[in-house]
């Protein structure tokens, strides 16, 4: 895998992540499928129960359709969390290759300077990382995959 922090791969499942994030949300739209047909099995109960524990029955269905509520938005805000964290871990990624890129051009223009610049350089400073910087392309922001597909907004950016 290699260091994270120097040009080598972000130890991130990014594939695996996506495919997270889908079955979260899917999950939740199955939740609230199954939940639409339990609200009409309670509809149809309700006309016919009365009395106290008809009272009773009601209140445990809205506690549940509470639950059901929570229990959704959560799955489905956990969902965009995958994304979110697979677009961070992808600009993590770009930001890494930008830096072996910078440090590989950085020693090609310094090896290519004459006898003259690097005599200069030792009096001034090496300029090679600013000018291997500027050549260079910035990192994109990445936007988060949205739901419900969560296909991938971006590949890992090359340098």
């Amino acid at each position: 895998m290699g260091d994270p922090f120097s040009g080598g791969d972000v130890p991130f499942d990014f594939e695996g992540s996506l495919q997270l994030a889908r079955q979260l949300w899917a999950l939740a739209d199955e939740i609230e499928s199954e939940n639409s047909q339990r609200q009409l099995d309670f509809v149809a109960a309700t006309a016919k129960w009365r009395g106290v524990y008809g009272r009773q029955f009601i209140d445990r269905r809205h506690t549940e359709q509470k639950s059901v509520d929570a229990v959704c938005n959560g799955l489905r805000e956990d969902a965009k969390a995958w994304a979110k964290a697979w677009a961070e871990a992808m600009e993590q990624q770009g930001r890494n290759n930008r830096a072996k890129a910078l440090e590989d051009l950085t020693e090609k223009i310094a090896a290519e300077r004459s006898l003259r610049e690097k005599a200069v350089d030792y009096f001034v400073g090496d300029d090679s990382a600013e000018e291997a910087d500027r050549k260079l392309a910035s990192v994109h922001n990445i936007t988060p995959p949205a739901p419900p597909l969560f296909s991938a907004t971006a590949t890992p950016q090359r340098f």
